[in-house]
């Protein structure tokens, strides 16, 4: 069992070094196993002979050196380990070191097999079938010494990845910049904080234009939201399958949202078809600062923009249930009340012709009963120039303790197309107190 475990865990490995680019060299000190091990064996011997070429496909040759040296002279044939690791060298593309013992010969080899090598390449008909092709290579000259791959593997379908190499595509998808297996479609993400009187969230949403998705949310779906803080360290990870929407709707939000200590995080929301690993994937960055001392905090804006049906859905990963008293906050319209499906967030860009825009803000206040509060906003042109003064205008009002949360209406001025930072200051006519947040906005052509 510890044989077939140290094989399996070694197979994974190759597998994700798939996803490593360039040539990767390993070195590996070993007995190796006896002959007689995978002689008797078969189900060992086949994981062995394909974790071998695993580290080929993978373009990681594996450098084996003996770590008995000599001493293996000393043991019958069939208990040896020296076939073994020649094969694992010989299939990866490496080159087996008899004896441990013999530093300077192992070190100049090393030094001669990795520094000077060929890059060879030739077109190959791609099937989807995960089969292995044998791949030889002569030289003419002779005395030469040939150590390259054994083969190559077939990409194969998803639905035959293992949980290992699904997981695999899943970091691809959220972290490299060309995942190596597709191209995902790539969607807007917003990002903003959200305070409460005991804590921070952190709320990031993406909108999925079905005629776009539509292939990935065919069922089982899953939705897999990241969130890194600024220590590059995981503080959010959470996957599942999710229901899928109706597809009738438009516009249909998926969004995560979970309480966070104040800094600097990124975001990574990833969307997967189940059966045939096609994905969409949304990334953004968002700052949670610390509440304000001032004794007047301003969250950024929700903007939304109304639409003329209800049509408009709002999911999230996590199932609601029953809030014990206390608990955080679960969904998004606990933290903003007056949302409906006839509102759709603004997330990528304002569409051309809008001249109204609505927005929930959440207010802080030391003393909400004597706050006198006055509200203004600026669009500043990305590009530089003077600002465009609008006057936002208080549509509906919840008061929860200290928090006044306020649904706005913010008529547009006639602006260019192009990017704007929208700027909403907060006054306490009372106290001379000032506070003001903002947000990127885009203007369609």
């Amino acid at each position: 069992m510890l044989r077939r475990n140290f094989v399996a865990t070694l197979t994974e490995f190759a597998k994700a070094l798939r996803s490593v680019p360039g040539h990767k060299n390993i070195v590996l000190f070993s007995c190796g196993f006896a002959r007689s091990t995978l002689a008797e064996d078969a189900g060992l011997r086949d994981a062995y002979e394909a974790m071998s070429k695993e580290f080929g496909a993978s373009s990681s040759p594996v450098f084996t050196v003996n770590a008995l040296g000599a001493r293996a002279n000393q043991l019958a044939a069939h208990y040896r380990g020296d076939s073994t690791l020649e094969s694992l060298s010989a299939a990866s593309g490496g080159r087996y070191f008899r004896d441990v013992a013999r530093a300077d010969t192992i070190v100049s080899g090393l030094q001669s097999a990795t520094s000077n090598y060929y890059v060879l390449g030739y077109y190959i008909n791609e099937q989807w079938d995960g089969r292995f092709h044998d791949v030889k290579i002569h030289v003419k000259r002779e005395g030469g010494l040939v150590s390259a791959q054994s083969g190559y593997y077939n990409p194969k379908p998803f639905a035959q990845f293992s949980d290992f190499e699904k997981k695999l595509h899943l970091m691809d998808l959220a972290f490299s910049e060309s995942p190596p297996l597709q191209n995902p479609i790539e969607l807007p993400l917003v990002a903003f904080p959200c305070h409460e009187d005991s804590c921070a969230y952190l709320i990031a949403m993406t909108g999925l234009p079905l005629e776009v998705v539509r292939e990935v949310m065919r069922p089982p779906v899953e939705l897999t939201s990241i969130v890194i803080d600024q220590d590059h360290s995981v503080v959010e990870s959470k996957a599942g399958s999710i229901q899928v929407p109706d597809l009738a709707k438009k516009r249909i939000v998926y969004y995560t949202m979970m309480p966070l200590k104040p800094g600097a995080y990124s975001c990574i929301l990833v969307i997967r078809n189940m059966i045939t690993g096609q994905a969409a994937r949304a990334r953004g960055t968002a700052t949670v600062p610390p509440m304000s001392a001032s004794g007047l905090h301003l969250d950024p804006l929700l903007l939304l923009i109304r639409t003329s049906a209800e049509d408009t859905a709002y999911f999230r990963l996590a199932k609601r249930g029953p809030k014990p008293q206390g608990e955080a906050a679960q969904t998004l319209d606990e933290l903003f009340p007056f949302l409906s499906n006839r509102l759709m967030p603004v997330i990528d860009e304002i569409p051309a012709g809008t001249n109204h825009l609505f927005g929930i803000a959440r207010l802080v206040t030391s003393s909400p009963a004597e706050a006198q509060i006055e509200l203004t906003a600026v669009a500043k042109p990305a590009s530089g120039g003077d600002g465009i003064t609008i006057s936002p205008s208080i549509l509906k009002k919840e008061r929860r303790g200290r928090i006044d949360i306020l649904l706005l209406d913010i008529p547009l001025p006639e602006l260019d197309p192009g990017d704007y930072d929208l700027m909403l200051m907060a006054s306490d006519v009372n106290s001379g107190m000032r506070v003001e947040v903002g947000r990127k906005v885009k203007l369609a052509r």
